[in-house]
């Protein structure tokens, strides 16, 4: 018997661009652990295997969707012909419907990655790109499942939880002399150190929804900073060498070591910092981190001087 991973109630709608199409119908929609999407619209039930289903982003006009404006797309092939299966139903449900089929589709696919390419907002040096194929972990818990995308590579495993990821974005890069597009992941590790992975893979786009529908799903914002938020400000050698030093995931309370101060010392520049909103107190013995402002004014400068961590 095959697991139900994704179960709900909802309206589904089949759509043939310039031709036909069916009005909204109340179903019951599943999606099992063998690949099987089973909808059942209480007069009928058809199934569709997840390999043959593609989510899209395909604009459908509101002469087809009517009132609904909340629903997913996906792109079906059947028999040498395409259509649109059109889904609507509680946002957290259709999103995981989403997902799950993503994880479907790119199960056991090759790719590469460049890890880790961020520790704490550092780059790092002399990292290579290490060929992968993409798995997927799915640990159940109460009323849901824990997520988990892991690459192997040279005898390691990377995991990477998706309620520890904190940010993604297409990015372009020049790998040997040519540009490709990847996506830029930065997730939280042990002791909440920040890492980042750039990840090459053919088909992207599923691969950028998978984070994107768990955002949606579970409400995350995405890490953002406007620059226009932040003034300038101005900075001695020391206290920039202070930020550097949290940002690159050094713990407030060994920066004094690391640059050899004294720890009263280091405590007035942290005071000075704070003052400057760049950083902020998170425990009575001056145990501090970089506030926004202070991650923005750290990249500027960094940006400004050509500089890597």
């Amino acid at each position: 018997m095959h697991n139900i991973l994704v179960d709900f109630e909802g309206k589904y709608m089949i759509y043939t661009p310039y031709g036909t199409k069916e009005e909204w119908k109340d179903s019951k929609i599943s999606l099992l652990s063998d690949g099987r999407i089973i909808i059942n619209d209480f007069n009928k039930e058809f199934s569709i295997r997840c390999k043959n289903v593609e989510p899209v982003d395909e604009r459908i006009p509101s002469s087809i969707t009517g009132l609904v404006t909340l629903f997913e797309t996906y792109s079906v092939k059947h028999r040498d012909k395409k259509y649109f299966l059109l889904v609507t139903g509680e946002k957290k449900y259709i999103k995981r419907l989403t997902r799950f089929i993503c994880y479907f589709n790119l199960i056991g696919s090759p790719c590469y990655i460049l890890y880790p390419y961020m520790i704490g907002g550092a780059i790092q040096k002399n990292v290579k790109w290490r060929k992968t194929i993409f798995e997927i972990k799915l640990k159940r818990l109460p009323g849901r499942f824990e997520e988990r995308i892991v690459f192997k590579y040279d005898n390691s495993t990377l995991i990477i939880s998706l309620d520890k990821v904190i940010n993604f974005k297409r990015e372009k890069v020049s790998v040997q002399n040519r540009e490709i597009e990847v996506l830029n992941v930065k997730f939280l590790g042990e002791k909440d150190v920040s890492y980042g992975i750039l990840i090459y893979m053919f088909n992207l786009n599923l691969l950028e929804k998978i984070f994107k529908t768990y955002f949606d799903e579970h409400e995350i914002k995405r890490e953002e900073t406007v620059e226009e938020e932040f003034e300038d400000v101005e900075l001695s050698d020391v206290e920039e060498q202070v930020l550097y030093a949290l940002y690159s995931g050094i713990n407030s309370l060994e920066v004094h070591s690391l640059l050899g101060m004294d720890i009263n010392d280091i405590e007035k520049i942290y005071d000075k910092l704070i003052d400057k909103g760049l950083l902020k107190l998170i425990r009575l013995r001056k145990e501090v981190e970089l506030t926004s402002k202070g991650k923005y004014i750290v990249e500027k400068i960094m940006k400004e001087k050509g500089t890597k961590i």
